[in-house]
């Protein structure tokens, strides 16, 4: 049987789960930031990322935001996401939630493709919790630094960063 493959589209929006915590009092530059797909990535009825497969980001900043209180604030990317087939494909994060299983509405069934502004509520708790980021620390000098850390089943969402064939 001939190798066939599919597009996976520039934009195509991806929806994860971490499968631990991001604890901001131990991360480290490099650390592996491994992901399950929260949804299966399915294009033109092939199944190319299913649920259970894992893969990997990697902790990419580790600011100290308040040296006095130990507050630190960790960022993390997704630069590639590995496919059944041996290729890679660039991708980005563009939306972190602590929630677990924040509804994302975008349709992984057709392989549609979104902008990360075309996603309602991608940007909502960042705005949400700006309010939270400048005032607390005047509230309280030492606020727990758990305000930044990340549980496990927080929601991720990347997209892919340029199209990518994937063979089945």
């Amino acid at each position: 049987m001939l190798a066939q493959t599919v597009l996976v589209r520039k934009n195509t929006a991806l929806k994860f789960a971490l499968l631990g915590p991001i604890d901001p009092a131990t991360a480290k530059v490099g650390d592996d930031v491994p992901l399950r797909p929260a949804l299966p990535l399915v294009v033109d009825g092939i199944n190319l990322l299913p649920t259970d497969d894992v893969v990997h980001g990697r902790v990419t900043k580790v600011k100290d935001f308040n040296k006095k209180c130990g507050y630190r604030e960790v960022d993390f990317d997704l630069n590639q996401i590995s496919f059944a087939d041996s290729t890679v494909a660039k991708s980005k994060v563009f939306f972190v939630s602590s929630r677990p299983d924040v509804n994302v509405d975008m349709d992984h069934g057709s392989g549609s493709h979104a902008a990360p502004s075309d996603i309602p509520g991608a940007a909502a708790e960042t705005l949400l919790m700006l309010p939270l980021i400048v005032f607390l620390p005047f509230a309280h000098p030492c606020w727990p630094s758990s305000v930044y850390a990340r549980p496990a089943n927080s929601t991720v969402g990347a997209v892919i960063a340029k199209d990518h064939r994937v063979r089945y």
